[in-house]
């Protein structure tokens, strides 16, 4: 009767937790829709005038922020969402596939590296912000560990190009401490924490399947 309820695929779909994937990078796409339109309004319109700032450092501040490879911001908006909504939809059709996690890690590998460091130059500060979110997201979708792993890695390392050209080479600056080794500390102990969690789930599922033998 056990065996005629259940199903292996079912059972391990249920314990690793990914066949709510697709609702996480539904949202996850949402998320950046929203964003990257926010960042295309601001750039296009430009920002209001702030008494308090100095008009050279405003102007500094959207000229960085607003990089484009001199192409229009709404066009490159409308151009990489629907791009980015592709690969999210290949990564969502077989969430449980080795596929599914090779097209989420160069999307997340993409935003850190070549537009937050590369192009935007952000402070680490925004970095650390973006490294939590996409290691959030990555963690709501259940990919292997050896991924998060990897992911963790490039955040790091992003994190460490950016304070590095941000002229902090003091190792005991203040924002170095926060933002660098108490952020790469948080990171590699979140990740070590899913590993063990994703060993936990596999012990589980094997548990399940000895049992649906038993009562075969």
């Amino acid at each position: 009767a056990f065996l005629a309820t259940t199903d292996v695929a079912f059972i391990r779909s249920e314990i690793n937790g990914r066949r709510s994937r697709r609702i996480v990078l539904f949202a996850f796409f949402c998320a950046d829709a929203v964003g990257g339109g926010l960042w295309a309004f601001w750039c296009e319109n430009g920002a209001p005038g702030r008494p308090t700032v100095p008009q050279e450092a405003q102007d500094t501040e959207h000229a960085q922020a607003c990089r484009s490879f001199g192409v229009n911001h709404y066009l490159l908006w409308g151009t990489g969402i629907p791009l980015e909504g592709l690969v999210l939809f290949l990564a969502g059709r077989d969430p449980w596939s080795f596929w599914s996690d090779a097209w989420l890690l160069p999307v997340w590998m993409v935003r850190l590296g070549l537009l937050d460091v590369l192009l935007w130059n952000v402070p680490p500060q925004i970095l650390v912000g973006d490294a939590l979110w996409f290691s959030v997201i990555a963690v709501m979708c259940r990919v292997h560990s050896l991924v998060l792993w990897i992911l963790v890695a490039f955040e790091v390392a992003s994190l460490m190009l950016a304070l590095g050209e941000g002229g902090l080479v003091d190792i005991f600056a203040f924002d170095h401490v926060r933002y660098g080794m108490y952020s790469v500390a948080m990171l590699i102990i979140m990740a070590g924490a899913y590993f063990l969690d994703e060993q936990t789930r596999l012990q589980s599922f094997g548990q399940v399947m000895s049992l649906q033998d038993q009562n075969a």
